[in-house]
């Protein structure tokens, strides 16, 4: 077994890595097991001690990089897979020497994980977070601030390896601007990152949207701002935020309503489910039927229908039960109107492109336009991506993919056995024979099908 020791610090390092990560500077020396130091080179990765290098020369014009496996003995003579990255010309960027990593964010930072550590690299293969941690997670919207966990702790680190949020607190649940959600001794509060309570831990659950809070106690919810004054006393069962209508779907005494900013009900509580379309239109069940209303509670749809879910503006799927107590979806519109009979398996919302897809009785998939008019035949066993942008749909037929345009003309017969849509760079990513590649759009291959998609039995 290979014995490895940092001269500098007189760490272990791994064998596959070339990296000290406990002083953060560079092994260089691939001929022998006592690995030297060159402390210039400091907080970079660049050479293995074995005889790959990690880096080729021109790694920092091979932008974009794919995510690619290569199955490897460890010391103990079992196969394992790790994972690296590379080009568009399949060329290793980053050597499989990793056990664990990730997509690059938009600012070129990916997570990576050495003996099931985890740390932060970005694209230039400078290391940003040395692999030290349990666990590191993506902030929505936030490329700049990561949700870090060690010992059953969590914290926020930026990209200057500062704790915003120090590493003390049983969750971090959410972060914007300057706070942050966090859970202590069991309870949730908000905590700032001059480390000042915003709002005290004393709540079993914190949900932010906007500038309200909602808090939860005893399972009960109520309406707070930021500097802790109740909009609404903790008295509703449930509470939900719908971001259009900027109101809140709530639960009382068992029944639903909405209540506005000002914790003022705009539709009393008399349902026994809403849900908010629209500023304009709500779906509600009573007697266990459900319709559609507007706001000053005028009927639009009659309650007539085991579901109504929001299809498209104005078009509304439909739920029936036949006799033998099978659900079958329509497409009603406003006026309730049948577009499609409730004669389908699956009806879906419209996508972006305005394209449904239908499922009938037999299990086929066909594709819907918004005016009522099929534009396939049922001919397909599984429609997995409508993307609008790209204008290509992927299909499935008897356990192959392929993809057509949003007219339904075939661009890719279906020959691989897994396929996404396309990425920026028009290429997408598909299996074939337990390996994964990329191809163009005429199903060609950009990145050859060389890499395992498994690891082998040991």
């Amino acid at each position: 077994m290979k014995s490895i020791t940092c001269a500098k610090c007189g760490k272990k390092v791994h064998w596959t890595s070339s990296y000290c990560f406990n002083c953060g500077v560079a092994v260089i020396n691939q001929d022998k097991h006592d690995a030297s130091i060159d402390s210039q080179n400091e907080g970079s990765l660049l050479k293995t001690i074995s005889r790959e290098i990690i880096f080729a020369s021109n790694f920092q014009s091979s932008w974009p990089l794919y995510i690619a496996t290569k199955l490897i003995e460890d010391e103990d003579g079992i196969m394992k897979m790790n994972f690296g990255y590379i080009n568009l010309q399949n060329e290793w960027v980053f050597l499989p020497v990793f056990d664990g990593i990730s997509w690059f964010n938009e600012l070129g930072y990916a997570e990576i994980s050495i003996d099931s550590k985890w740390g932060l690299i970005d694209k230039n293969g400078q290391v940003i977070f040395q692999p030290r941690y349990d666990g590191i997670q993506r902030i929505e919207n936030d490329n700049e601030h990561f949700v870090v966990s060690m010992a059953d702790k969590e914290g926020i680190l930026n990209l200057n390896n500062n704790w915003v949020i120090d590493p003390i607190y049983e969750s971090v649940e959410w972060f914007v601007g300057e706070k942050a959600i966090v859970y202590y001794k069991g309870k949730a509060g908000i905590i700032n990152t001059n480390k000042v309570w915003v709002i005290e831990p004393i709540y079993e659950s914190i949900a932010v949207y906007g500038n309200y809070v909602i808090v939860e106690n005893e399972n009960e919810y109520g309406i707070i701002d930021f500097s802790n004054n109740s909009i609404k006393d903790i008295q509703y069962e449930e509470l939900i935020f719908d971001e259009e209508s900027n109101c809140f779907v709530a639960r009382q005494n068992g029944f639903y309503g909405i209540v506005n900013p000002q914790g003022e009900w705009q539709v009393e509580p008399k349902w026994e489910q809403i849900i908010i379309v629209n500023s304009r239109h709500l779906i509600v069940q009573i007697n266990e039927k459900s319709g559609v209303i507007d706001y000053s509670e005028n009927w639009l749809i009659k309650p007539s229908y085991v579901n109504i879910f929001p299809a498209a503006d104005n078009l509304f799927l439909v739920q029936t039960e036949s006799d033998y107590y099978e659900l079958y979806y329509g497409l009603v519109n406003i006026n309730g109107d049948f577009i499609l009979e409730c004669e389908y398996k699956e009806i879906t919302p419209f996508y972006a492109p305005g394209i449904a897809v239908v499922v009938n009785k037999s299990n086929q998939c066909a594709l819907l336009n918004k005016n009522g008019s099929f534009i396939t035949p049922f001919e397909f066993h599984k429609i997995h991506n409508i993307d609008g942008d790209k204008e290509i749909i992927v299909f499935e037929v008897a356990q192959k993919f392929g993809c057509m345009d949003l007219s339904g003309n075939l661009l890719i017969s279906p020959t691989f056995d897994y396929m996404e849509s396309f990425d920026d760079n028009n290429i997408a990513y598909a299996e074939i024979d337990e390996h994964y590649g990329w191809i163009d759009i005429n199903g060609v291959w950009v990145i050859n099908p060389d890499y395992p998609i498994n690891s082998p039995s040991n």
